[in-house]
């Protein structure tokens, strides 16, 4: 249109002078605007509005002040009021978010005013914060409820109808990173299947805000219909009474014939899976065509609560295609047609003929040219058109959501975040390892409604969160669990922000890289790596070093607690910039408290060389070479003296059978299928070996004891120093054979003592005996005779009598010789002992808990028998009901066998590894009832009974062979 400027000025000055009420649409600006009615006079407006779109209107006005600050008008909520067919005002509210000058012509101006929704204005606001344990709803609520109470704006103009009727589920964990409100809110709306609008209202009473109301809904239900109720299907002219519906089509779009959804929930370790297909009847072509259309999505883990959780999503992503796969397009000039309203369609010839339901239809979207003809020549445009679509009433209105605008945005690559917990704990974990953390983006003014919680620095601030382990098994694996105060990187499963996993941790300006041995940092340790824990609480240490120092190469583990250690390789003190003082080479295993080698089948201790690890694991040879050599060596001597009617060496045997022992080998094979003759003990043994000397020394006690033999045996000399006394005692024999060089037994000082106290004394010798008194006398007693014999003469001495015998003359040479009368002599005799001094071996078999867990059992008069090694019966009797056993004196000491009760053996085979080896608590010992009557004092074995012994686990199989042996023998 083109007029001259005076023309122009000269409508523009009729036009307002006339009131906006005699237009079709006016303008009002909020209350305390400062704007006058009259400033700007509107004259188009236009625009779109949709259900879960929002709506832009661009409102283009006129003015006679060239001159006005277009900052004036931003941020006003203001209200355009359409005049409907029936007289009434609709009204249409938006805040103006964008004023521009359209150019001036002559006497006017044109002002062009871009009105929009709240979330247009929200989505001007990018945040970084969580929700923990909330619905969609609620904490869309917390968001809009923010805004409302923090700006005056959007308390004045802004409020929320929450219509929904479904049940959504507690979302355990939800982030909003680097998003502005807008698009957080309607992602989550969408994902969980709500739509939304704004409902425009009238300010009402003089002095109100215009009001927009957010209307959520997620059932069509809640929708309300629209103020015509019915709206013709009519051509439009200027003679009808009525507004109506000008054009209507249906529209058609093809659509996946199913979906599938999968998701993944590490607590149940299950993946869901969803399937369905679409009800939509597509017609023969379509449904055939779409039949192998499939949308498929793998979605984040652990996306749903539970089954049905999930299946209600499934039912939403379904619901969104077949609300996609038909609409309906018109035009109207109908000014009551409102997103979110539903009408009736009347009047049309196709849809007549329709079931009532069927002509109702909701507004889904539309698009509006609203006209004052305020200037001349422009009443040849419509005043008011619209183009809309709609689909039908009963049809669920479900947006989509993983191809659109609402798609959750991908995930950082990686974030750091800081372990927290409750206040007074370092470790802060769950069953599974989980940890909770302090995300670095939370602040504390987005999180007042939860009491801060979520960038409180405490357990609060997030859900469990999983760590990433190198290594994770069935109880098996390793653990790390970052401690409170860590910083850990934080990276997202498939790239979704709600679904955080901790997969390392750093190092920072106040948690330093750890200094092993508590001494030194990097970079003068640089050569040092390893692990190293803290005690909870305190200050003691765990740690593995690995020091890979030029030429000093080392592996320390070890513990704070007793200084325990084991030191391997280039041994130094705790190194600092780099450098520790030497120590030694080799290996240290050390403690302050108790230490323990322990191994079931054997053990080599030993310092023959075996260079660059050849050699086999129990290679024992050069022991037992040596102990051949030995061998040999012992039954020469031994041969020697039973020759020489000295008694052989008893234990030979046995040296010669722990030989054979130490040979034995075993056939090794590993799951690889590798095999080999590798030597392994077939006993226990506990053997030392060196190629130089062994050593022992202690400044205190040094006792060996042996159940059987001791054999002793040395190539060269043998020598005893004692500091005191050297006593030995001896039960049955004792045997000393010297083969050369004689025996030498000397007294320093103090008597020499031979007593045979129970037999004789002989001393041979192939030459002469001498017997010698230096500086005293020389006493031969007996209480019965004397008898010297040599040459064939004898002198007897006894019985009050001498007698000389010789077949020679027999001489008696002295200066005075006298003949008296008899006189008797008793010499003194020393005292030997006269009884037995051996005692004899006891034993008693005790059942812990005495008679109590002897009656439980039910042992209270079994029948007993007691056998030795050779299953020889050496006792039998009943079991009281003092549950006591009798106890057996014996003159050797042996091994027993107790069996209780008359029933016959029978060996069947468990596996062991089902059976708990749990420690079992037995009665304790030591609070038995008095003795029976045949016992005349308490027994003074009992408190040597350990009930943590392995008398009280499993009976290995020799065991139980031995006693099948026995009482088979024996009942033969």
């Amino acid at each position: 249109m083109h007029s001259s400027p005076d023309r122009l000025a000269s409508l523009l000055s009729d036009a307002l002078a006339f009131a906006q009420s005699d237009r079709l649409f006016t303008l009002s600006f909020a209350p305390g605007s400062g704007i006058d009615e009259g400033t700007l006079l509107p004259q188009e407006l236009s625009g779109e509005e949709g259900i879960s779109e929002g709506f832009t209107y661009t409102l283009t006005c006129l003015s006679s002040d060239a001159f006005l600050e277009l900052k004036q008008f931003i941020g006003l909520p203001v209200q355009v009021s359409l005049l409907t067919d029936g007289g009434e005002e609709r009204a249409l509210c938006g805040l103006v978010t964008r004023a521009e000058f359209g150019g001036s012509d002559g006497g006017f101006t044109r002002y062009v005013l871009t009105l929009q929704d709240p979330f247009a204005v929200l989505a001007l606001r990018v945040n970084s914060r969580v929700f923990q344990d909330l619905t969609v709803l609620e904490f869309v609520s917390v968001l809009l409820s923010e805004h409302r109470q923090n700006n005056p704006v959007l308390a004045s103009c802004f409020d929320l109808d929450d219509r929904c009727i479904g049940e959504h589920p507690v979302q355990s964990w939800v982030t909003q990173y680097n998003e502005s409100d807008t698009a957080f809110i309607c992602r989550w709306l969408a994902q969980e299947g709500i739509s939304w609008y704004f409902e425009h209202g009238e300010a009402g009473e003089p002095g109100e805000h215009p009001k927009l109301t957010l209307v959520l809904f997620d059932d069509v239900s809640a929708l309300e219909p629209a103020t015509a109720g019915k709206i013709r299907f009519h051509r439009d002219d200027g003679t009808e009474p009525e507004d109506s519906i000008t054009d209507w089509q249906g529209a058609r779009t093809l659509q996946p014939g199913g979906i599938e959804r999968a998701s993944y929930d590490y607590k149940s370790v299950v993946t869901s899976v969803r399937n369905d297909g679409t009800g939509t009847d597509q017609g023969e072509h379509g449904s055939q065509l779409s039949s192998t259309l499939e949308d498929y999505r793998y979605d984040p883990h652990h996306s749903a609560n539970d089954e049905d959780d999930y299946a209600r999503y499934g039912k939403l992503r379904i619901g969104a295609h077949e609300f996609a796969s038909k609409h309906f397009t018109g035009k109207a000039s109908h000014r009551e047609l409102m997103v979110g309203r539903h009408f009736e369609l009347a009047e049309h010839p196709v849809h007549e003929q329709d079931a009532p339901e069927d002509r109702q239809f909701t507004v889904l979207r539309t698009r509006l040219v609203a006209r004052n003809n305020l200037l001349q020549g422009e009443d040849s445009e419509p005043v008011y058109q619209a183009d809309f679509d709609a689909s039908r009433k009963h049809i669920p209105i479900i947006p989509a959501f993983s191809t659109t605008e609402h798609a959750k945005p991908t995930a950082p690559t990686l974030l750091t975040a800081t372990v927290v917990g409750p206040p007074g704990e370092e470790i802060h974990v769950n069953d599974l390892g989980c940890i909770k953390v302090k995300m670095p983006f939370t602040r504390s003014q987005d999180h007042g409604y939860a009491e801060s919680a979520g960038a409180s620095g405490t357990d609060r601030d997030s859900l469990w969160i999983r760590v990433a382990q190198p290594w994770t098994g069935n109880q098996y694996g390793q653990v790390w669990i970052p401690r409170i105060g860590d910083e850990v990187l934080i990276q997202f499963i498939n790239g979704d922000i709600d679904r955080p996993i901790v997969t390392g941790s750093v190092y920072n300006g106040t948690h330093k890289p750890a200094a092993f041995s508590d001494s030194g940092n990097l970079p003068g340790n640089k050569a040092l790596s390893g692990v190293k824990s803290k005690m909870v609480k305190g200050r003691g240490l765990n740690e593995i070093v690995w020091d890979d120092s030029t030429n000093e190469q080392r592996i320390r583990v070890a513990t704070d607690h007793g200084k325990t250690a084991l030191n391997q390789g280039y041994l130094v003190h705790p190194r600092r910039e780099g450098k520790g003082e030497p120590r030694g080479e080799g290996f240290e295993l050390r403690t302050d408290q108790y230490g323990v080698i322990r191994a079931g089948k054997g053990m080599l201790l030993s310092t023959d060389a075996r260079n660059n690890e050849t050699g086999n694991h129990l290679d024992s040879k050069e022991l037992t070479n040596q102990l051949t050599s030995n061998l040999e060596l012992s039954k020469t001597l031994s041969d020697a003296a039973k020759d020489h009617n000295a008694d052989p060496l008893q234990a030979n045997e046995e040296a010669e059978r722990l030989i054979k022992v130490a040979n034995k080998t075993y056939t090794q094979q590993g799951g690889t299928g590798q095999k080999a003759e590798v030597p392994g003990y077939e006993e226990p043994l506990l053997a030392f070996s060196s190629p130089a000397s062994i050593v022992s020394a202690t400044p205190k006690s040094h006792d060996i004891a042996a159940g059987e033999h001791i054999h002793l045996s040395s190539q060269q000399d043998t020598n005893v120093a004692v500091g005191k006394n050297l006593s030995i005692a001896i039960k049955e024999a004792w045997s000393v054979f010297v083969a050369k060089s004689g025996i030498k037994l000397f007294a320093g000082k103090g008597k020499v003592q031979i007593q045979a106290q129970d037999d004789e004394i002989e001393a041979i010798a192939k030459k002469n005996i001498k017997i010698t008194s230096v500086d005293g006398h020389i006493d031969i007693t007996s209480p019965k005779s004397i008898r010297l014999t040599a040459g064939g003469c004898q002198i007897d001495v006894g019985n009050g009598q001498i007698t000389l015998k010789a077949p020679g003359p027999v001489n008696i040479h002295g200066a005075v010789k006298n003949l008296t009368g008899p006189e008797k002599v008793d010499p003194p005799l020393p005292a030997l002992p006269s009884e037995e001094f051996i005692g004899k071996h006891s034993l008693r078999f005790a059942i812990a808990g005495s008679d109590k867990l002897a009656s439980d059992m039910g042992l209270v008069g079994k029948s007993y028998k007691i056998l030795d090694e050779a299953c020889t019966e050496v006792a039998t009797g009943t079991i009281g009901k003092d549950g006591r056993i009798a106890r057996t004196l014996l003159d050797e000491h042996t091994e027993l066998r107790l069996l209780i009760g008359e029933d016959k053996w029978e060996k069947q085979a468990h596996d062991l590894c089902s059976i708990s080896r749990e420690p079992q608590e037995f009665p304790t010992i030591g609070n038995h009832e008095a003795p029976s009557s045949d016992e005349s004092v308490d027994d003074p074995y009992l408190q040597k009974l350990n009930t943590h012994s392995d008398s009280f686990e499993f009976l290995s199989e020799a065991d139980i062979n031995k006693f099948m042996e026995c009482e088979n023998k024996h009942e033969t």
